[in-house]
């Protein structure tokens, strides 16, 4: 943890405790629970430079009445403090602790700081903290009871992530949700101010706010547009270290993405690659187009059971994605998008690593999902198309394949058309949607005219140097920081 803050005696001395609650709590091995109570954490103490909130009596005077509060001078008493930023008279209380009921400023200690926060953290805290803009929205409220300070602690979620080497922070899903009378939808976290150039919020066909939620966790019809249109491919592997139980698991996976992508002749084009020693090309891009015809073709997979050839299944891949077998030329705007799944470390011939470079160089965007834990990280961050933050895709085993599919659909959803000078690049986009673009600026200062042809209707266009998806401002609204009374807390948790 020492590389993630600025390193004083402080932050020396906060460490030890930071590490005998991930111990007590048991969340050493799961990085994405041990990223959210870390990022948790700083945020709470600012960085890990306070250990409460800090103002005056009257100051806190506007929470007298709230949090189980009932006294006057309760909200300055009973202020925010700790790692998890325990507040209110109820939720003191509820710890048992007669120091800290006699003299509530002790809850900031750091001893008692970290036994509080090890207690209160709970199973359903880690099942929240799964690398997901949705899980840590919802775990953020449950700890506060409202939204406040969430943009940061985001940021701090996604900044962890990243530094543990664990994975990028990703939208998710809830449950399913009522959007109309006639259309159903998922549970996405909308994007807050503070959150304007972040990918891993927001959704397509905002509805109503989801019952038991946060503020500003929607009803939405989902992320991937009815009229995306992609060159996807799936490298799917068939090798012996897989069983079979889990290598249908695998097979159900890639049909459930090709239910979600608007398989079509003029809209996503797949192919799909088995391998193990031997190769074994289902389906090319430019054939089997309907659905259906995809489908077919996946459950036409043969389960080997041999070698994991993934240098020759990355060649055969490359053979696949060309202009002869149905690759569409950039102006077309299909992104060329390709998820290899392995479970371990290659043994074939050809070595994976310049393979995949042949890929990367021709703009094929490679996200790689490593399952199990005897994956080789280096090979498998050295595969994909970096940052292998955002592009590798840890999952412990074949069941969590289904569990990671809107992780997986945001991120191929969002991946911008690469854009070459003096090009035309034709598409379409639905009412109240996006489309995302990517051009290279090879000289800095020169200036670029893009022109916009319509067919139909009406267009805005929004840039951005930083963001990957710019999107219009408007869309990020201002949630009041409210909470339903139907809602589990953490002080009803105690």
């Amino acid at each position: 943890m020492n590389n993630l803050y600025n390193e004083t005696a402080r932050t020396r001395y906060i460490y030890r405790y930071l590490n005998k609650a991930l111990n007590d709590i048991g969340i050493c091995q799961n990085c994405v629970a041990k990223a959210a109570f870390l990022a948790i954490a700083a945020s709470m103490t600012n960085q890990f430079t306070a250990d409460e909130a800090m103002g005056t009596d009257a100051q806190f005077s506007i929470d007298d009445n709230k949090y189980g509060n009932t006294k006057p001078g309760d909200g300055g008493r009973f202020r925010r403090r700790g790692y998890i930023g325990i507040r209110g008279r109820r939720m003191y209380e509820s710890l048992l602790d007669s120091e800290i009921s006699e003299s509530p400023e002790k809850a900031a200690m750091p001893d008692k700081a970290i036994k509080i926060a090890a207690t209160k953290w709970t199973s359903d805290m880690t099942q929240l903290a799964d690398g997901t803009m949705y899980g840590f929205s919802m775990l953020w409220y449950l700890l506060t009871d409202g939204i406040n300070g969430l943009a940061d602690a985001a940021k701090q979620y996604a900044k962890v992530l990243r530094q543990i080497e664990c994975t990028s922070l990703h939208t998710g899903q809830g449950p399913k949700c009522q959007y109309n009378s006639t259309h159903s939808g998922n549970c996405y976290a909308d994007c807050i101010p503070g959150l304007e150039d972040a990918e891993y919020c927001g959704c397509d066909g905002k509805g109503e706010r989801c019952p038991n939620s946060p503020p500003h966790v929607q009803c939405c019809l989902g992320q991937c547009l009815a009229e995306i249109k992609l060159d996807l491919g799936f490298i799917l592997d068939a090798s012996g270290s897989i069983d079979e139980t889990d290598y249908e698991r695998q097979r159900s996976f890639t049909k459930d993405i090709l239910r979600r992508v608007n398989v079509g002749p003029n809209k996503t084009h797949v192919a799909i690659i088995n391998y193990s020693t031997r190769i074994q090309t289902l389906s090319l891009l430019n054939d089997n187009y309907t659905l259906i015809e995809k489908l077919n073709r996946v459950d036409a997979a043969t389960y080997f059971g041999d070698s994991t050839f993934t240098g020759e299944a990355l060649q055969a891949t490359n053979g696949v994605f060309s202009n002869s077998n149905g690759l569409r030329p950039t102006e077309d705007g299909a992104p060329k998008v390709i998820f290899l799944i392995t479970d371990g470390q290659s043994n074939g011939v050809l070595n994976r690593i310049p393979q995949a470079s042949v890929l990367k160089q021709r703009d094929i965007h490679i996200f790689t999902v490593g399952v199990g834990s005897g994956v080789a990280l280096s090979e498998m961050h050295a595969i994909c198309t970096p940052p292998w933050s955002e592009n590798y895709l840890p999952i412990t085993n074949y069941a969590g394949l289904e569990q990671k599919l809107s992780q997986f659909m945001s991120k191929s959803c969002a991946e911008p058309v690469n854009v070459v000078e003096n090009s035309t690049v034709t598409g379409e986009c639905a009412k109240d949607k996006y489309k995302f673009f990517k051009v290279s600026i090879k000289v800095v200062g020169n200036k670029i005219l893009i022109t916009v042809k319509l067919f139909n209707g009406k267009v805005k266009l929004f840039y951005s140097f930083n963001a990957r998806n710019p999107k219009d401002p408007s869309d990020f609204a201002t949630y009041s920081d409210d909470k339903p009374k139907t809602l589990t807390t953490l002080t009803s948790l105690a």
